[in-house]
């Protein structure tokens, strides 16, 4: 029976872009691996803050990051998006998901990484709800409506999956948890080893769906 990869993942987590790297090396050679985005809510209430106010701490791991993973933040991040006053929320990405996820639960893992590239490489704006329409259309999914909050703002079904997903098994962003079968959120999921080299992290999901 094929499986299913829990993605634990937030929009403003440098190295769940980071992550997507090594991710998609899996779905590539894994094809018959499902995989569902759960999401965690990283920066939300009194956590968001303006993006200049972490223009140090964020750069200085920027080599450490990209070394490791792969991952290249474009200069429109750099020079446009993070000295910025804008804010750094999770939330109005988050509400984006779940349009996706209703809509065609297969297409939220691509879109989930259009997100990322939009925004840390093209530097897009996560408050811009014009992002998301346009993320979309670029992914063949046609018109779909998105109820997109503000920043400081968040939903009742967004507090329920934060909820949800904050599991005794959690331990951060991003994180992975396998279960046979497809999205059945009633199933016992088994916590998988992080890693963000493709061929390594291909071999122990491989190797905890034997155990399985």
């Amino acid at each position: 029976m094929p499986h299913t990869l829990t993605y634990v993942y937030d929009p403003i987590c440098g190295w769940c872009f980071g992550f997507s790297v090594a991710l998609d090396y899996v779905t590539k050679h894994m094809p018959e691996l499902s995989v569902d985005i759960r999401l965690g809510g990283m920066i939300s209430g009194n956590g968001i803050t303006p993006y200049s106010t972490l223009f140090q701490m964020v750069g200085s791991g920027r080599t450490h990051l990209e070394q490791k993973t792969g991952a290249k933040f474009g200069n429109a991040f750099w020079d446009g998006m993070l000295p910025s006053e804008s804010l750094m929320s999770s939330q109005p990405s988050n509400a984006a998901i779940p349009t996706v996820r209703t809509h065609d639960r297969a297409m939220a893992l691509p879109y989930t990484m259009a997100i990322k590239k939009g925004h840390f490489v093209d530097g897009r704006d996560f408050s811009d709800p014009a992002l998301y329409p346009d993320l979309a259309n670029s992914l063949g999914l046609g018109e779909l409506t998105f109820d997109i909050p503000a920043p400081t703002e968040s939903t009742a079904a967004l507090g329920t999956e934060y909820a949800a997903t904050h599991s005794p098994n959690f331990k951060g962003y991003p994180s992975l948890f396998l279960a046979v079968g497809k999205f059945d959120t009633k199933q016992a999921l088994r916590p998988v080893e992080l890693s963000y080299d493709g061929p390594t992290l291909l071999k122990l999901i491989e190797a905890a769906a034997l155990r399985m």
